[in-house]
């Protein structure tokens, strides 16, 4: 599976136990815990569609294919 940098870098944040939060909204956002960086939707989405993550209750987690996929 080719996945861009911005993708990668989502991936293994998360593998080692980043929190990403997501608000919706008339200012929705994406963004890490520690350092409030935004993270595009774009990013979210196709990762989503890959079956990568998938949104949960104010977080992104990842699946069990997630979990597993080496970068």
């Amino acid at each position: 599976m080719k996945l861009t940098e911005a993708q990668k870098k989502v991936i293994t944040a998360l593998q080692h136990g980043e929190k990403i939060h997501y608000m919706t909204g008339l200012y929705a956002r994406c963004f890490y815990s520690r350092s409030f960086k935004n993270i595009s939707w774009a990013t979210i989405f196709k990762l989503e569609d890959l079956g990568l993550v998938v949104r949960g209750t104010g977080f992104i987690n990842l699946t069990e294919y997630g979990k597993t996929i080496k970068i």
